[in-house]
């Protein structure tokens, strides 16, 4: 107890020195690192870092303090007729975009001057200011320059959408917002093609004009599919024109299919305007599904930007997009078999209606016409003398289950373990094995089959 109440009274003590020592040196230090300046027409910035044996290290985290400090005088105020504004963007986007701003407003400070330096036993204090003047004239360049470059954007755009080139057109309408992403908080008034506009709600509008131009058009409004077939890309395809009916190539198309997951849901048109999509084969337990097909808008953008503003704007458009209707049915199976006990045929089949009776237990069905048959499936049975043990004879089973689809492919091929039954003749093991085996093929040899086939 006394070692802590020593160790208590010398922090106390050296704590104590230390605000002594710090309020001297506080009173040393120059008036502007006391308190930040109000200069008439400057902006001014202020920042400090800790001394370390790292010189330009502390130095440099002083100047970006201080001009994170007078970058935080420059207020940023969103203009009614803003493109943030006319889009009713979100409250997420409007946060992400404030904050974006003033990291960008910190990085593109230009035009300050180093009033003065001071540094002590412990910090190194520096103190920046920007003319206003100078600072609104050096902005008013930067939004001239960017205008500029998005105007021409917009031209390039103009020139590939009149010949077709709706991708490139959308790329380029993209990249003159790309070039005005630092300024989407002001008006942007100029002068397009004779007119007054504000340019980024323009190259918006723009954007959805020329989206709204797109059609796509499946070539079969309601289609059938089978569970455990792929569909044939035959069946799924989506021609995609504009309004003047041309067939538009090179477009990215994204598929989503809400039985489930696609592996490839992208394609683009080819140069008759045609995308085409084969999914892996139907595994979904529904009875109906859709096929949406949308043009790829995110990769378009992602080519011409990687801001987040950007492309939460370009989100908010109303992307060209097909429905087709799938009615999904199941697949229908046509069971044979040959089942035979010590080399005779039995005078009642064991196996054959075991499988059909799971067929149809988990919802599928069965036909005795093969025209109507999506799968043929052949059970091959057979037993043998096993062990002789003089009152007690057994008998072995084995069999095996072939699968084939509508083109003769074979999709499951499989033989059981042997199989033994006893009995107090082999004619009865025999029989006594078909039963056991009817219970194996309900325990796992049937699922087995369905899993190889779903």
């Amino acid at each position: 107890m006394r070692y802590i109440l020593l160790f208590v009274s010398l922090f106390i003590i050296l704590s104590c020195g230390s605000q002594k020592e710090l309020s001297e040196l506080r009173k040393q230090w120059p008036e502007w690192a006391k308190t930040k300046p109000v200069v008439n027409g400057y902006y001014t910035g202020v920042g400090s870092a800790k001394k370390t044996t790292h010189v330009d290290r502390y130095k440099e985290k002083a100047r970006q303090n201080a001009l994170k400090n007078l970058a935080g005088a420059i207020s940023v105020d969103i203009s009614s007729r803003s493109v943030l504004q006319k889009t009713e963007i979100n409250e997420d986007i409007s946060n992400y975009y404030n904050s974006k701003i003033t990291v960008s407003s910190n990085q593109e400070l230009d035009g300050y001057e180093l009033v003065d330096s001071y540094e002590d036993e412990r910090r190194y204090f520096v103190y920046y200011r920007l003319s206003k003047a100078k600072h609104r004239k050096l902005k008013q360049e930067k939004i001239a320059k960017a205008i500029d470059q998005a105007k021409s954007e917009w031209k390039n755009a103009q020139e590939d959408i009149n010949s077709g080139h709706y991708r490139n057109g959308l790329i380029s309408l993209v990249s003159a917002l790309e070039e005005l992403r630092l300024y989407f908080h002001r008006p942007l008034k100029t002068t397009l093609n004779d007119r007054e506009v504000y340019l980024a709600n323009e190259l918006v509008n723009e954007l959805q004009s020329v989206l709204d131009d797109i059609t796509i058009i499946p070539e079969h409004k309601k289609i059938s599919a089978t569970v455990g077939f792929s569909i044939p890309p035959s069946l799924l395809t989506f021609h995609v024109n504009d309004d003047r009916g041309r067939k538009l190539s090179d477009l990215p198309l994204k598929a989503e299919f809400t039985a489930q997951t696609l592996i490839f849901d992208t394609k683009k048109t080819n140069e008759k305007g045609i995308a085409r999509f084969s999914p892996e084969k139907l595994t979904t337990k529904s009875s109906s599904a859709r096929f949406i097909v949308r043009l790829d808008m995110d990769k378009i953008v992602k080519t011409a930007t990687s801001e987040l503003t950007v492309r939460k704007l370009v989100r908010q458009l109303q992307i060209p997009s097909a429905d087709m209707e799938i009615e999904i049915q199941k697949p229908v199976f046509y069971v044979t078999s040959e089942e035979l006990n010590l080399g005779q045929p039995l005078d009642n089949a064991v196996l054959k209606p075991a499988f059909i009776a799971q067929i149809t237990s988990n919802g599928y069905k069965t036909t005795s016409n093969k025209k109507e048959a999506d799968y043929f499936i052949d059970i091959e049975a057979s037993t043998v003398k096993g062990n002789d043990y003089g009152n007690v004879k057994s008998a072995i089973l084995e069999f095996t289950i072939k699968i084939r689809d509508r083109i003769n492919n074979i999709l499951y091929d499989n033989r059981t373990n042997q199989i033994e039954g006893v009995q107090n003749n082999f004619r009865k093991a025999g029989l006594k094995a078909y039963q056991e085996g009817r219970k194996e093929l309900r325990r796992s040899v049937f699922d087995d089959v369905m899993y190889k086939l779903f």
